[in-house]
Parts: structure tokens; sequence; C-alpha cells
């Protein structure tokens, strides 16, 4: 790839040679330099059987289908729930998070609520 280095350890002159050392890791492999660079050629292109912890990304909903699934949820549980809006506004705001893994600003700007509130709502 364009940044990496391996050209230096493998071609003579290679202006690479002037900042990395390459004496000192060839030198790793083998005191003669023809057999350090053949050496590190294998080491380099080897298959890496090692296993590594996956990090899984989360998914986030684009916007306009968060906006949709938000207008769905506060219209259903404005019809189950008509006593107590604040506490509805806070279960939904809960539960949006969690369905849409959207920022506090994304949900502020979706919500057009502040995100101070936001932000209150989800750790309350």
């Amino acid at each position: 790839y364009k940044w990496s280095s391996y050209a230096g350890y493998m071609q003579e002159n290679h202006y690479y040679q002037k900042i990395v050392d390459t004496k000192m890791v060839l030198g790793l492999f083998s005191e003669d330099r023809q057999t350090a660079k053949r050496q590190f050629n294998e080491y380099v292109n080897q298959e890496c059987t090692d296993e590594f912890i996956d990090i899984e990304e989360v998914e986030k909903m684009d916007e306009e289908d968060a906006k949709n699934l938000f207008r769905e949820m506060m219209n259903s549980l404005m019809e189950e729930k008509r006593d107590n809006n604040a506490q509805i506004m806070e279960e939904v705001i809960r539960i949006f998070r969690d369905k849409t893994n959207l920022s506090i600003r994304q949900i502020a700007a979706i919500t057009c609520l502040n995100k101070d509130k936001i932000n209150k709502m989800l750790r309350g």
C-alpha cells in the first residue's frame, strides 16, 4: 500500500532506507542481507492464522427511517397512555435510542428537542 516501508527493505538505495532502520530489522532474520531480505519477504507474505476479536459495528438507522419510526412510536404510545406526556416522551426517547443507535445530537434534531433534555431523559 502507499505508505508501506516494504520497498525500503527490498530495494537497494530506496529513499525509505534513509528514514527506516532496515539493517536492524533485516538483521533479525539473518546477518547475510540477501538471505535476510528473502526471509523478510517470506515472513510478510505468509498468511496470518491468528484469531482476532471482532468488534461488531452497530448499524445506525438513516435519518428518514428514524423520523418515520419516531412518529409511529409517538402515535402508538399517545393512543395507549394519554395521562402523562412527559413520561411518554421519556419512554419513547429511550426506546427510540435503543432501536436506532443514533447519537443524542441526531435524536435532538429529529425530535426537535434540546440535546441536554434528551441526555437527561436517557440518564433518568
